[in-house]
């Protein structure tokens, strides 16, 4: 507020009001490729703030948040080993969807090195019991490529083709490896054959 006031004591005031207007967004980026250390059972917790590279505003004051899930609906199994398919073999399962997933990768158990494909297969509504010798029972719906991490180590594969699988619905399964890939697996024994979390059951299985 601005005041003129004359010898004789009169005033008269003006006021006014400032505008800051600020059109420039924020700047934040994440981190293009991130590498960690596995543990000794093969897995690794990832705090999201490590993924976090820089941010920034021009006007200084700023705050972040992290929504969602990094990895949702993932499903950790075992990579302990004591049996395995031929180069190009299979494996089965069966899969309950608890909530809807989408499938974007698979860790798998691979024996051999290099870059490797598998081939993902299902059954909507069946199970692989009873048709593993069925071809006509499975649909191809991804194939997935990554690099071998060899025995006792996940081996991420990437799937071209998300996989869908919606809550209330069974699926048989199988993944076919490329011909010059094998499969790494544990014989049943009764106790190490069910896992689950709250998106997915997971009933294993076979391979050969």
């Amino acid at each position: 507020m601005f005041r003129a006031t004359d010898l004789a004591g009169n005033s008269s005031e003006c006021s006014f009001t400032i505008t800051v207007e600020d059109n420039e967004f924020p700047v934040i980026e994440c981190l293009s490729e991130y590498t960690v250390e596995l543990g000794t059972d093969g897995t690794y917790t990832i705090d999201p703030v490590e993924l976090l590279a820089s941010f920034g505003d021009n006007c200084g004051s700023l705050t972040y948040t992290v929504d969602g899930a990094l990895v949702p609906g993932s499903l950790e199994t075992t990579y302990a080993e004591n049996n395995g398919t031929a180069d190009g073999g299979v494996v089965y399962f069966d899969v309950n969807a608890l909530a809807s997933v989408t499938l974007q990768s698979l860790g798998m158990h691979i024996q051999d090195a290099g870059t490797f494909t598998v081939d993902v297969y299902v059954i909507p509504g069946g199970s692989y019991v009873g048709n593993t010798t069925n071809p006509g029972a499975w649909t191809l719906v991804s194939t997935g490529s990554g690099e071998s991490n060899l025995t006792g180590t996940p081996s991420e594969a990437i799937l071209a083709t998300p996989v869908v699988l919606n809550a209330g619905n069974t699926y048989g399964m199988a993944l076919v490896l490329d011909a010059a890939h094998s499969h790494r697996y544990t014989n049943g024994n009764g106790s190490n054959q069910f896992f689950s979390n709250d998106d997915l059951e997971m009933t294993l299985g076979a391979g050969q």
